[in-house]
């Protein structure tokens, strides 16, 4: 476990590998050839001027333990190699040698959350992925009927300084119920 096996070779320093044809005279003894394990340096590049460097040592995995980078504006996506495979932190790697492995990002996505009263849009809002927004538009008016709240597509309530945290674009309805006339 402390080195890779090479070779075998006798008394007389001849080698022997695995499939080799023996031919002894007399009694033979073979001594193992060893090496030492290899190290190699693994670099972490976020691609915005930092890095990190592991060390993995040949032939055993070497888990990823450093933390996701963080860029204002960006969502980290993982850690892509030199054959475009994406890692992630606690992901395993195996490497035969040294590798320099890049941060993959995507922008924040931007919602907007529209706000239809039945009769056509009043208002948008928008708001950047991971934010909340609390409901600003004041409830409208129409004749003859009473604003109740609003909906989503899903049937869920929403109503006057509540908050949100859209993962997608969200259009608010407005839910009517008529006046009750005497």
């Amino acid at each position: 476990d402390d080195g890779v096996f090479e070779h075998w070779t006798d008394s007389e320093g001849n080698t022997y590998r695995f499939g080799d044809i023996l031919s002894p005279t007399g009694p033979m003894t073979l001594s193992a050839q060893w090496r030492a394990l290899k190290v190699f340096d693994i670099v972490f590049d976020d691609g915005h001027g930092n890095s990190q460097t592991l060390r993995a040592t040949e032939g055993k995995g070497l888990v990823i333990t450093i933390d996701d980078p963080t860029a204002e504006g960006e969502v980290f996506l993982g850690w892509m190699d030199q054959d475009g495979n994406v890692h992630q932190r606690g992901g395993t790697l195996h490497p035969g040698s040294e590798m320099r492995l890049e941060a993959q990002w995507r922008p924040l996505y931007v919602y907007d959350i529209t706000f239809d009263d039945g009769r056509g849009v009043i208002a948008t809002r928008s708001v950047t992925e991971g934010d909340s927004l609390a409901i600003d538009v004041p409830d409208p008016v129409w004749d003859g009927s009473m604003f109740l709240h609003w909906t989503d597509p899903e049937g869920n309530k929403y109503s006057f300084g509540e908050m949100l945290t859209p993962t997608d674009h969200l259009l608010l309805t407005a839910q009517w119920r008529p006046l009750d006339t005497y």
